[in-house]
């Protein structure tokens, strides 16, 4: 026979990320109709469970806000803090500063689906919500395309995209000035 501890060290060798994953879910059975708030850390662990694609050596600060109801509960997440990115003009490391405030509603219903970006069914017989996947979505929402490092940014502001976009003023004026056969020219003036 195992003892308990044995086989959550079993558990966590043969699924490391579904292990660390867990420090991300929210037990909701146990909520009250009072607001909860839950806070956490987002740092290397973080990364670590759910990837560095979007971003690396990171440093955030999450706080959840629940409000429980009867057929629904309402999460209020508020991310701060920062991450490193690499300028894609300079390839300089830069701090790049987070702010999200947003809300999601987890709606009871029949299966677990996401209907829209800020609503989300859940079967009535779920006991947790792992919201690290949500903190990933929306801090990866955060991050910009184009990465630049800020004492660039003014220059692409006053640059704009006025170099990169064709215009065909130009070729009008001088489509206008070429001859029109006359037929036509006299189907304009029935007006």
């Amino acid at each position: 026979m195992y003892s308990d501890t044995e086989n959550i060290s079993k558990f966590e060798f043969y699924f490391p990320a579904l292990s660390k994953m867990s420090d991300y879910f929210i037990n909701i059975v146990n909520l009250s109709s009072q607001p909860t708030v839950v806070e956490y850390d987002l740092g290397e662990n973080f990364i670590e469970t759910y990837g560095n694609l979007l971003f690396q050596n990171c440093d955030f600060k999450a706080k959840v806000t629940l409000f429980k109801q009867e057929t629904l509960i309402e999460a209020h997440i508020q991310i701060k803090g920062f991450t490193k990115l690499i300028c894609d003009r300079s390839l300089e490391e830069f701090d790049y500063l987070v702010n999200v405030d947003k809300k999601l509603v987890f709606k009871y219903g029949k299966e677990t689906k996401e209907i829209t970006d800020d609503l989300i069914m859940i079967s009535y017989g779920l006991h947790q919500i792992e919201i690290g996947q949500y903190f990933y979505e929306l801090i990866g929402i955060q991050i910009p395309i184009k990465k630049l490092h800020p004492k660039y940014a003014e220059q692409d502001v006053k640059g704009g995209f006025n170099n990169l976009v064709y215009s065909t003023k130009e070729n009008k004026k001088e489509n206008k000035n070429q001859l029109i056969d006359p037929r036509w020219e006299k189907l304009k003036n029935l007006n």
